[in-house]
């Protein structure tokens, strides 16, 4: 008993860690990192030296791989795009091997070591579930993540109509995390050996398992089925308690969300519902697996040929309900000021829209090609009455969509093509946020926009294939290669994001922990293997993963990288054996202990320039000296210094101008148009044209670059050599014209200065 008390004692001290660490790892998204990445930079230094015993029993050929990837990606600062942004992504990536290293470093080939880490696992996300649909309610932890500094509570909250978009502001990182937590969950259910851990766990995967739904991500849902299905396999004799687990979870949890989406945006009282109703629905899974589960199991197992059939007739079940859902609707009613989407995929040609309603209602009616689908633009068809609504289809129309609204307040019993085609308004059997997701989904905007990322992210892995362009090389260079402008920081594809950032070597790497991964799970798939109670959650987790990165950036989110690292970690602790112990270890130090030493030096560097803001000489030897020792934040320092030689006398200018020089080369998305303007106040046109010509050049599809450094030129087109430049400059205009999907255009201001330089010229 003293054991178990003991045991109890040291997981409840490891979950109050946990939560520790979740809400610390809030400060690192908000970008309040720098310090923190050095004491996980010492700390991975430290547990290396000093936990080499327990490392040369658990370190494997999977670990050979991670620590390649790991100084593969520490040396691509050398040719990094952008130190700054190198920096922002490799902390990320530094806090995760912080956390492969320590799993295998404080962790024994046991049951028990394992249990341990899950306990870790699934409390963190438990407390970014809870904290996700508290902050999107009651806010009842709002002061404590106020002190996060930029953290912005209106972000975390039910995107309206359509999902909670939780602690991250983002609701695909959100179910990403999450399917961790339901995963890691079902193995400490299944693994649970008292009354009490069975209650956490049950909790826990209740809280995790309803913010998953609520978030609604359907790329992570589709493949969170996937890795359900293979947690049942996998789940060999255990298969029955998982699939009765799994069960009463997909029965507690859709009855839960019915009853609170609607009131995530009440007021008062009201916004109390949601949290309650996920506090009862946790209490209902605890009651079914203390009292109900045993008996269910249990009969199920006299009898296991009733297994099979009870599995499929579970399965047709779902698969009539999804059926069902998808085609029952009723008549909508709109509250005065509402807004209904729906969507509907006829041929082109023409139509008419019959709404039988009552009350005042209006409709706009909208088509998408496949360029405005990428685009996230579209074509009206018609705007006006519902009573009158006629329009045509375009032949390359490949959705249209249907914008009810009402001012008054009406309630609209049917609508009907002129084809026949009825639109389904109010979805019985769904919940109106997944309902709202599912409209377009044949045409889904974000799944054909990610094709561009995936296209333009390969055409920059061709840029530099072998060692690939660093980390941020995706936000820092993708403009000059769009065909028309977006906004984006990665690839949505982890695979491509590896290729183009970090090149075939680095991919090698990569591929290479995981294909060791799935090769020590496959291994290890018999009944007689050890670790078998948490093999399935392994092998669910490790597909989600995979799977995940193909179109999503969890692999890029700090609050993931850590919990991804530990599975790898885990997986190679359970069923790797010992290999190339002192060549990973070292390899591994070394990153640590040398960005230690670079983020330290990035930071006595800003300190250093702050500190001499107003002192000339003293600023401008500041300035010199964090250009000579800071890795990240030279570019910037180079522009601080071209900037500030404006006013300061020929003593600082002949540097200035060597700076400005290199700063013309770099692609950026911001500095040209500050070069531009140096050189022109200073007279230089001929370096302001090249400057200009380069920033354009390195963002051909934001408008906003175009028009903001053509406008810098008001005033000086009168010079003939500033007026040539402008027209060099337009003229380049019109051959991106040719290749992009949207074409720039000019706005007022900047077409009166194309239109000055015409006239100078041919005044000339």
């Amino acid at each position: 008993m003293k054991t178990a008390a003991k045991t109890d004692l040291r997981e409840l001290l490891l979950c109050i860690f946990a939560v520790i660490y979740a809400y610390l790892g809030m400060f690192v998204l908000s970008g309040t990192y720098k310090l923190i990445c050095v004491l996980f930079c010492l700390g991975g230094a430290a547990v290396l030296l000093l936990r080499h015993k327990r490392l040369r029993e658990n370190l494997s050929l999977q670990s050979v791989f991670a620590a390649a990837y790991f100084v593969i990606v520490a040396l691509s600062l050398i040719w990094a795009a952008a130190g700054k942004l190198y920096l922002n992504e490799f902390n990320k990536l530094l806090i995760g091997a912080f956390f492969y290293i320590a799993v295998l470093a404080f962790s024994e080939r046991s049951e028990a070591a394992v249990r341990r880490a899950a306990v870790a696992v699934v409390s963190v996300c438990s407390f970014y579930a809870l904290l996700s649909v508290d902050l999107a309610t009651l806010r009842i932890t709002e002061p404590l993540m106020s002190l996060i500094h930029g953290f912005d509570a209106d972000l975390v909250a039910f995107e309206s109509g359509t999902r909670l978009t939780g602690i991250f502001a983002n609701a695909n990182i959100l179910a990403g995390v999450l399917s961790f937590g339901i995963f890691f969950s079902l193995y400490l259910l299944e693994s649970a050996d008292s009354r009490g851990r069975r209650i956490f766990a049950c909790i826990c995967a209740a809280f995790c398992s309803y913010t998953f739904v609520m978030a609604f991500s359907m790329g992570a849902t589709g493949f969170f089925a996937v890795s359900a299905i293979l947690y049942l396999v996998a789940a060999g004799e255990k298969r029955i308690s998982a699939f009765v687990r799994m069960l009463y979870i997909a029965v507690c949890v859709p009855a839960a969300v019915f009853v609170s989406f609607r009131f995530y945006e009440a007021d008062g009282s009201a916004s109390a519902i949601p949290l309650i109703t996920l506090l009862l629905c946790a209490a209902a899974c605890v009651v079914i697996e203390l009292y109900l589960f045993p008996r269910v199991r249990a009969g199920l197992e006299k009898s296991r040929r009733l297994f099979p059939a009870i599995l499929a007739a579970a399965v047709l079940l779902a698969a009539v309900y999804a059926a069902a859902a998808l085609t029952v609707s009723g008549p909508q009613d709109f509250a005065p000021g509402s807004v209904l989407r729906r969507s509907a995929y006829p041929d082109a040609g023409s139509y008419t829209l019959s709404c039988d309603h009552t009350g005042e209602l209006n409709v706009t009616v909208e088509s998408q090609n496949a360029s405005e689908t990428m685009m996230h633009t579209s074509t009206v068809l018609y705007y006006g009455s519902a009573d009158s609504c006629a329009f045509t289809v375009p032949e390359d129309s490949l959705v249209v969509y249907f914008n009810f609204q009402s001012d008054t307040g009406a309630v609209l019993d049917s609508a009907v093509l002129s084809d026949g085609t009825k639109l389904k308004l109010n979805y019985r059997l769904l919940p109106s946020f997944i309902a709202n997701r599912m409209q377009g989904l044949r045409a889904n905007e974000n799944a054909i926009q990610r094709t561009t990322f995936f296209a333009d992210g390969m055409k920059l892995f061709r840029r530099s294939p072998l060692l690939g362009s660093g980390l941020g090389s995706f936000e820092s260079l993708c403009y000059g290669y769009q065909d028309f402008y977006y906004m984006t920081k990665y690839v949505h594809n982890h695979y491509i994001q590896v290729l183009l950032d970090n090149g075939i070597l680095g991919f090698i790497a990569y591929v290479g922990l995981l294909i060791s991964s799935l090769v020590l799970l496959i291994k290890n798939r018999r009944r007689t293997a050890p670790f078998r109670l948490f093999y399935p959650a392994a092998a669910a987790c490790f597909a989600m993963l995979c799977l995940h990165s193909v179109m999503e950036v969890v692999m890029s989110a700090s609050v993931y990288i850590p919990l991804a690292m530990a599975l790898l970690a885990l997986i190679s602790l359970c069923w790797g054996k010992p290999a190339a112990e002192k060549e990973s270890r070292w390899s591994f130090f070394a990153v640590f202990a040398a960005f230690a030493v670079l983020i330290s030096l990035n930071m006595i560097s800003g300190s250093s320039v702050r500190a001499n803001v107003g002192k000339t000489t003293d600023f401008y030897s500041a300035l010199d000296s964090a250009i000579g020792m800071d890795a990240f934040d030279k570019a910037d320092y180079k522009l601080s210094y071209v900037l500030n030689s404006a006013g300061a006398g020929s003593r600082y200018r002949a540097k200035a101008l060597r700076y400005a020089d290199e700063l013309a080369d770099r692609a950026s998305n911001s500095a040209h148009a500050y070069l531009v303007s140096f050189h022109l106040s200073d007279g230089d046109y001929a370096r302001a044209v090249y400057a200009a010509k380069k920033g354009v050049s390195f963002n051909r599809a934001n408008p906003m670059i175009w028009n903001g450094i053509i406008e810098l030129f008001d005033g000086y087109v009168e010079d003939k050599e500033a007026a040539a430049g402008v027209s060099e400059l337009y003229g380049m205009m019109l051959e991106c014209n040719k290749e992009l999907m949207n074409p720039i255009v000019l706005d007022p201001e900047a077409e009166a200065v194309v239109t000055r330089a015409s006239e100078v010229l041919a005044g000339s």
